[in-house]
């Protein structure tokens, strides 16, 4: 049974929340509910163990939601968070996943489906002992990926003893920030492939690795993880796979050979990208002005943008415009052309032709879904 905490200032809400459905039928259970961030944050110091999910309001006072997520953090208290708002706005989201929502969730679109969907789709161990031991596996998995990577070798440390998720054959997917923040984005990448059952490991504020069954859909992972940190965080990232890896000596020089490989690339493809978000909008964008920010000459910039990442820098603006304009569908409601000015698209034709080209449907089909 999943133990809940529901948090929101308006009485009604709680109510509403309470009679939706029969909770326990479904394996959720209401344990109380708090009128407010500092009123939850005190219950939950005292009663951590004993809570497993957090409906929370984000617009509250005394303290809100999103410093309700801060201070659990602060606190280290790893509690999956629901947050619930009366309407949708992009600071609230973004905030909202910075500081831990597992989802979020409109006053106004609650129901019984989607409430359960979105508790369904989070993965808890509800014995305290279970936690304690997953947090000391979390440890020494990352001690075996840092060892790896040091050239330092542990015999306390091995794959076996940290007890990954997933066993052999598996596929690794490493990950490369790209933005040079120095903040550390595990929860967020944890929270945006929660239920995946994959294992993620963080290896520094910059780099991530994912250890997927050869069954996982490594594209669809890829295409969460890029809307979703682009829409939400402002980030991108490159990334490396290697498939079927088959025991742990293969596993060692694969990430060693991936991580070092991530390291020679040079600063052209982060200053390229850099400059290219801050003029993505400008319709006349093009490799001769971002060669001449760069300070390189246009082949020589072109060709090693496409050794370093593996697609051209044509392919890059494209699809830096596609994300914000899924961002854009999403959040505003705007024509077509509008949106296409907006992302730096010359004409709507060309917008629609990328759109669909890149997304698989048409830009009204995505604003529908």
């Amino acid at each position: 049974m999943k133990r809940i905490l529901l948090v929101d200032d308006e009485p009604l809400v709680i109510v509403t929340l309470k009679s939706l459905f029969n909770w326990e039928s479904y394996g959720f259970k209401i344990i109380m509910s708090c009128k407010n961030g500092e009123e939850a944050l005190n219950y939950t110091l005292h009663h951590k163990d004993e809570i497993d999910i957090i409906i929370c309001d984000v617009d509250m006072p005394i303290m809100n939601g999103i410093e309700l997520g801060e201070e659990l953090r602060r606190h280290n208290i790893n509690v999956a968070i629901v947050f619930l708002s009366a309407y949708s706005n992009y600071d609230y989201v973004r905030s909202a996943f910075q500081n831990g929502a597992c989802d979020y969730l409109l006053k106004s679109d609650l129901d019984e489906s989607k409430i359960l969907k979105v508790l369904n789709s989070i993965n808890i161990d509800t014995t305290n002992s279970s936690r304690t031991h997953i947090q000391d596996l979390s440890e020494d998995r990352n001690k075996y990926i840092h060892n790896i990577i040091s050239n330092n070798t542990d015999d306390n440390v091995s794959f076996k003893n940290c007890k990954f998720e997933t066993q052999f054959p598996l596929s690794l997917l490493f990950i490369r920030i790209n933005e040079f923040n120095n903040t550390e984005n595990k929860l967020e990448i944890k929270t945006i492939i929660e239920g995946e059952n994959v294992d993620l490991l963080f290896i520094d504020w910059q780099y991530y690795l994912l250890i997927l069954p050869p069954t996982k859909n490594i594209k669809a992972i890829i295409n969460r993880l890029s809307s979703n940190l682009w829409n939400y965080m402002d980030l991108s990232f490159d990334y490396k796979v290697k498939e079927n890896i088959i025991d742990e000596d293969q596993m060692k020089t694969s990430i060693l050979k991936i991580y070092n490989d991530f390291h020679l690339s040079s600063r052209l493809v982060y200053l390229s990208r850099k400059y290219i978000k801050n003029n993505y909008k400008n319709p006349s964008l093009n490799l001769t002005q971002i060669s001449n920010a760069v300070g390189i000459s246009k082949s020589h910039l072109s060709r090693e943008y496409s050794k370093e990442t593996g697609e051209t820098i044509v392919e890059y603006i494209s699809r830096i415009r596609i994300n914000e304009a899924k961002k854009l569908l999403s959040e505003i409601n705007l024509k077509t052309y509008e949106i296409a000015e907006l992302t730096g698209f010359s004409n709507p034709e060309t917008f629609f032709r990328t759109f669909k080209k890149v997304c698989g449907i048409t830009p009204k089909q995505y604003q529908k879904k």
